[in-house]
């Protein structure tokens, strides 16, 4: 089935950023199928991610920010830019991508503009996605969970 939504795109190469998470969009896409509101009569999260099938036939996807986080190292890359820091008490790189894609040069004392604006939008993802350290500047376990709980009050932890 998979074939036909797919056209002979030139090179084959696709340069469009992508993310992790647009995987199951994607296969989704492919095989015409939905992911499903509910489970077990529970309601379902949606996935974050798109189908790159559109970028795969040599369409534009929509721009979108993209963020990461891992053991208190994250990053958010917005356009041409990417602000990133190796774990918690480290200090925020600013990389312009365009002109460095090999991240060489750190741009963050000379655009403390564009720091504090990508630290805001991964503020904010962070505090939604319940990512943020564990530590006294961040969310405490027992805050994290509660976070969690009301987010998701039918996911307790125990299969019925």
């Amino acid at each position: 089935h998979y074939p036909k939504a797919l056209k002979k795109n030139g090179s084959g190469i696709v340069s469009t950023p992508t993310h992790i998470t647009d995987i199951l969009p994607t296969c989704l896409d492919l095989a015409g199928a939905t992911y499903p509101e509910t489970f077990k009569g529970a309601d379902l999260l949606q996935p974050d991610g798109i189908s790159i099938v559109p970028a795969l036939n040599g369409k534009p996807l929509p721009e979108r920010d993209f963020f990461f986080e891992h053991q208190t190292a994250c990053a958010v890359i917005s356009g041409d830019w990417k602000l990133v820091r190796a774990g918690q008490g480290w200090a925020w790189e600013l990389i312009y991508l365009k002109d460095d894609p090999f991240e060489q040069k750190n741009l963050a004392n000379s655009h403390p503009e564009k720091v504090a604006e990508l630290e805001k939008k991964w503020m904010q993802w962070a505090d939604e996605n319940c990512v943020l350290p564990l530590s006294p500047s961040g969310l405490s376990w027992n805050k994290r969970i509660d976070k969690y709980t009301e987010l998701n009050p039918d996911q307790n932890g125990w299969e019925e």
